[in-house]
C-alpha cells in the first residue's frame, strides 16, 4: 500500500510569506478578474449541468442589479437582505448591492414548515436589526416572506430585477467604495439566542481570501470546488 507522506505543519503553516492585497475592493478584484482568460464560476444544478460565468457576466450582471437598485432609491450604505438560493441570481445581487454602495445581509430560506414560527420571528429581528431598506428574494417566496413582521422595508423580486429594461444612457454614476466600506453583514443561525449580526468590510474579506489562498499554496491554474451554501459561506 502506497502511504502518502503527511506534513505535521497545519496549513497556516506551510506559507509563512507575507501577502500584499492586490486590490483595495471586491469591485477592484472582480474588475481585474475580467482581464484573466479562463472560467471564473461554473454553478452545477442537481443534474450535473453546468453553467459557465465568467467575470464579464458577472459584471454585467451586477452593474444590471446595482442601476436597478439605484433607480429604486438604494443609497449609499443601505443594507438590503437577500433570500435567494445559491444562483447565479445570488452572484448578481450580492455583487450588484455592493456596486450600488449598499449592503448585502444574506438569510437562509426555510428548510420546510417545522419551526416556521420560529424562523420567521428570527427573519424578522435580522430585518429590523440590520435595519434593511429592501429584501429580494424570489417569487416561490412571496406567500412566506408574507410572514415577516418588520415592514419598513420593500420586497423586490428577481423577476421584477431580470425583466427591468434599463438603457445604458439611462445609467447612473455608481458610488465610490473604498476597503472600509461593509461588503456584508453577516448573522448567526439563531440556535440559543436572537440572530447576531457581524459587519465585514472589503478589507476584512480580502484579507481573509488572501490569507486561505496563500496558506494553501494556490496558483493560477487550481479550481476550487465548494458545495457551501452561499448565503452562509
Amino acid at each position: 500500500m502506497h502511504t502518502k507522506h503527511l506534513s505535521n505543519k497545519v496549513a497556516h503553516q506551510k506559507n509563512s510569506t507575507p501577502y500584499t492585497l492586490k486590490a483595495k475592493t471586491l469591485i477592484e478584484t472582480l474588475y481585474k478578474r475580467v482581464d484573466v482568460d479562463r472560467d471564473f464560476l461554473i454553478f452545477m444544478n442537481m443534474k450535473n449541468e453546468p453553467t459557465k460565468i465568467s467575470a464579464q457576466d458577472a459584471v454585467d450582471g451586477a452593474i444590471h442589479v446595482a442601476q436597478y437598485l439605484i433607480l429604486k432609491g438604494l443609497e449609499k450604505n443601505d443594507k438590503v437582505t437577500i433570500m435567494l438560493p445559491t444562483s447565479i441570481d445570488f452572484l448578481y445581487v450580492y455583487l450588484g448591492i455592493i456596486f450600488a454602495g449598499g449592503v448585502p445581509v444574506p438569510v437562509s430560506q426555510p428548510a420546510g414548515t417545522n419551526n416556521l414560527d420560529k424562523y420567521l420571528d428570527n427573519l424578522s429581528h435580522i430585518v429590523k436589526d440590520s435595519e434593511s431598506t429592501f429584501f429580494i428574494t424570489y417569487d416561490k417566496m412571496k406567500m412566506m416572506v408574507g410572514g415577516v413582521k418588520d415592514k419598513s422595508f420593500e420586497f423586490i423580486f428577481t423577476s421584477e430585477i431580470n425583466n427591468k429594461v434599463i438603457k445604458k444612457e439611462d445609467y447612473k454614476t455608481l458610488p465610490e467604495v473604498g476597503p472600509d466600506d461593509y461588503a456584508l453583514i453577516q448573522y448567526t443561525s439563531g440556535t440559543t439566542g436572537k440572530p447576531k449580526g457581524v459587519t465585514l468590510t472589503h478589507n476584512n474579506l480580502l484579507h481573509n481570501i488572501h490569507g486561505i489562498g496563500d496558506a494553501l499554496a494556490l496558483g493560477a491554474d487550481d479550481v476550487g470546488i465548494s458545495w457551501l451554501p452561499m448565503y452562509h459561506d
